[in-house]
């Protein structure tokens, strides 16, 4: 596992390549180093949920203003894209709760929309690629996991890419490029009034 986390850029190409195969197919963890310069950081219990998750997001992630601050938009660099966002939008007063997720990038003129409902997903992103060292192409993938109800929602969203090797994914970063992950109370965030039939 050491020999997997050594830095090879002194490395011939193929002994590189030799080396990321034998780590996949070892199931053993990145060869590229830690996914997530900037740590996510720890919320307060006893802030309001538009603190908590202002404090939640790394730097390169941004909440909508309070009272509301049920968007989250993030920008930043990945791999050989250096303006890829991701924008999540929760209805929380929806039963059952869901999020649109909005994935683009201005240099590429792309822009991806799905809405997601509670469970655990890896999507991939249809039409956007990125450029692994050693590896070449691969396919970026949004891993999200939304559940709960409106007072105590979990969410979790991280950003990879993926290209088959031999027989099996290799994925980085691994763990994924993280975003945002907790549970978050949105019960003081106030519901528009219900019609009435």
């Amino acid at each position: 596992q050491k020999l997997c986390e050594l830095n090879f850029s002194g490395c011939h190409e193929l002994a590189m390549k030799s080396i990321i195969v034998i780590c996949a197919l070892l199931g053993i963890g990145s060869v590229f180093g830690a996914p997530n310069p900037h740590a996510i950081a720890v919320s307060k219990p006893d802030a309001d949920v538009c603190t908590q998750i202002a404090q939640a997001l790394p730097p390169y992630c941004r909440v909508s203003p309070a009272p509301d601050c049920t968007s989250i938009s993030c920008m930043f660099n990945f791999f050989n894209l250096d303006k890829l966002g991701f924008d999540i939008d929760f209805d929380i007063c929806a039963e059952p709760i869901y999020l649109n997720l909005t994935v683009n990038d201005t240099d590429l003129n792309f822009d991806y929309k799905t809405k997601l409902d509670i469970g655990d997903y890896q999507i991939a992103i249809p039409g956007l690629s990125v450029s692994i060292p050693f590896l070449g192409g691969a396919g970026v993938y949004a891993d999200v996991q939304l559940d709960g109800t409106r007072n105590n929602i979990t969410v979790a969203l991280g950003v990879e890419a993926c290209v088959k090797v031999v027989t099996k994914d290799v994925c980085e970063p691994n763990p994924p490029f993280e975003l945002i992950s907790g549970t978050f109370d949105f019960s003081g965030v106030p519901c528009p009034p219900k019609r009435r039939n």
